[in-house]
């Protein structure tokens, strides 16, 4: 029995520097260690019932292993503990007010950084229309843009009220236009002088209708509303409403669509938005030298 003791004593001792060793300092991981060999030591000194002696050295080192045993988990845990700690911000990981304000700073003390050229805005070509000559109206087309504009086309769609029956407007084809430079003028076109559209007109014919104008580049369309009694002038008014350079006619020929609808149309445009088809100068051409 005594060396039994004595071999207890010297494992317990062992122990104890183990678990010094291994930085267990709380009372708590000591008592769950220790807690296995004071229950294997008391049935040397109290058992409660009578054992051999070899049961009683059996129970008193398996006691030993199983407290050896806790201790490795403890350790083993206060490894994984300290190693995730390890990973979290301290205080002086988190940056303060003054960080910050000293940040802010030296971002506004770096030289400054050349910005991008910024491009200038694209001009695009705007071309409209004028009706002259008061006695056989002509058309002039007018680039009022800066720039050159290609691929004019334009569209006049005129009806002769005082030709009650016939329900197509006038023959007037469509024509195109090459190209206007900017701020330039086309020369006069000739609306009613084609053999197709002469014998349809004659003096105090009242000629009511509409006109558009586009080009190609054009971002929009010029639409007018135009009004003539042949020979004796007329007007004409753009439609603001209109940007897509659409023609404005009536859903269908018929003459009673067609009534309802001139008897509307000159009301799409106000009075003092009207022009006066006038005399057509032509302008002075420049002189050339040789």
């Amino acid at each position: 029995m005594g060396w039994a003791v004595i071999v207890g004593t010297l494992l317990g001792l062992l122990l104890v520097g183990a678990m010094y060793w291994s930085e267990v300092t709380t009372v708590l991981d000591w008592s769950v260690v220790a807690l296995p060999i004071v229950a294997g030591l008391l049935q040397w000194i109290s058992p409660v019932v009578e054992q051999t002696k070899r049961h009683r050295i059996v129970v008193l080192l398996g006691s030993f292993i199983f407290s050896g045993a806790i201790l490795w988990q403890q350790s083993e845990a206060r490894k994984a503990h300290q190693a995730e700690m390890s990973q979290l911000a301290t205080k002086k990981d988190i940056p303060t007010a003054a960080d910050f304000a000293r940040e802010y700073a030296n971002l506004q003390n770096k030289p400054k950084g050349t910005l991008p050229p910024v491009e200038p805005a694209r001009s695009f070509p705007n071309v409209v229309m004028h009706f002259v000559n008061r006695q056989e109206p002509l058309l002039v087309l007018e680039n009022t843009s800066g720039v050159l504009a290609r691929d004019i086309k334009w569209t006049v769609a005129l009806w002769n009220m005082d030709l009650p029956e016939r329900d197509d407007p006038l023959p007037i084809p469509i024509s195109t236009f090459d190209w206007l430079k900017p701020h330039a003028e086309s020369g006069a076109q000739n609306l009613f002088g084609s053999q197709l559209v002469k014998p349809l007109v004659k003096s105090g014919d009242h000629l009511l209708g509409s006109a558009v104008t586009i080009c190609a580049d054009c971002p929009a369309g010029h639409t007018y509303v135009v009004s003539v009694v042949f020979g004796n002038g007329g007007w004409y008014a753009e439609d603001k409403e209109d940007s897509a350079g659409s023609l404005i006619v009536p859903h269908n020929f018929h003459k009673e669509v067609r009534d309802a609808f001139f008897a509307q149309l000159p009301a799409l445009v106000p009075e003092k938005n009207r022009v006066t088809i006038g005399e057509y100068f032509l302008k002075p051409a420049r002189p050339t030298f040789r």
